[in-house]
């Protein structure tokens, strides 16, 4: 017996659906835009005051009266360096009000000299990094060589989405030796292949037949599994799984391998990342707004427990 039908209304669902998420991308570039905006403010803010107290720190150096200074100054230095570090590593977006407003106290302090009238009112201030996390133990995403970034660049002009094509896509920047950054660029790339190519009514557009979950999940499963800790990875192919299960034709393939599960540990992963639990949410509703009942099973059995609305 054959698959039933789509409704009229199960379409319009659909299309809403991608409506949706074409809105909620473009929402979440804009907030991620301006996210990057103050992070770049707060490191470079963060980075004077690093200059600042290494400047006050070499001219204590010339001073006897001042050598008292090092010691607190080294220990400061070594906890901004530590939030710039998170910064950069998106452990932090802004610098906590608190910790910004004792940073400047403390840095204020020997601003004009280290004499002994500031020796006798100095305060160490060590306690404004309360808030500051763990960077022993956080993930930082490593650099990315010269021949990654050409990839990235690769990555982001292609379009041609026929199967031979994008077999070589999946081959090649989903590499088992790929780094964060390809990966992320990949499946951001794949995942607005979908949405450009996925109709209101939810058919896949002529022409691109090369976006099938059948071959192309495999790939995005390797990537999310091998990255679970990069949350920009994991909303990304969070982003994807969510084009697939949009896609006519594409969620039951997707679901065979494994994209169920894989939404749901990115989301596990990284409960307090809001981008991660939204996209990752999304992804589940999509799946529920297209499933039948072999699909629910093998969501419900992952750990989806969405129904459709």
């Amino acid at each position: 017996m054959g698959k039933p039908k789509a409704t009229p209304k199960a379409k319009a669902g659909a299309a809403d659906a991608k409506k949706a998420a074409e809105a909620e991308e473009a929402a979440a570039s804009a907030a991620a835009r301006e996210v990057w905006k103050k992070r770049k403010e707060a490191t470079l803010w963060a980075q004077g005051q690093l200059s600042a107290l290494a400047s006050q720190r070499d001219a204590a150096a010339k001073s006897e009266a001042a050598a008292w200074m090092a010691d607190p100054h080294q220990w400061h230095e070594g906890q901004l360096a530590k939030v710039v570090k998170c910064l950069e590593g998106k452990l932090l977006d802004v610098i906590p009000q608190d910790m910004r407003a004792g940073i400047e106290a403390y840095v204020s302090q020997c601003a004009e000299g280290g004499g002994e009238e500031v020796k006798a009112s100095f305060q160490e201030h060590r306690e404004i990094y309360a808030e500051l996390p763990d960077v022993e133990t956080a993930y930082f995403r490593a650099p990315e060589t010269a021949a990654f970034e050409r990839c990235i660049a690769e990555i982001k002009v292609w379009d041609d989405v026929e199967p031979e094509p994008m077999d070589q896509f999946a081959t090649v920047f989903f590499s088992p030796a790929a780094s964060a950054g390809v990966y992320e660029a990949a499946l951001t790339k794949l995942g607005g292949l979908l949405f450009q190519h996925t109709s209101e009514s939810g058919k896949r557009k002529s022409g691109a037949e090369g976006l099938k979950a059948s071959t192309l999940m495999p790939h995005v499963a390797a990537a999310l599994r091998k990255y679970v800790r990069d949350a920009d990875v994991q909303r990304r192919g969070c982003a994807v799984i969510r084009g697939f299960a949009l896609m006519e034709g594409q969620l039951t393939p997707m679901l065979q391998e494994g994209g169920a599960k894989l939404a749901v540990d990115a989301v596990n992963a990284h409960p307090r990342n809001a981008d991660v639990v939204k996209t990752g949410a999304a992804a589940m509703e999509a799946m529920a707004l297209k499933a039948e009942p072999m699909d629910f099973a093998i969501m419900k059995e992952a750990g989806v427990h969405h129904e459709r609305k």
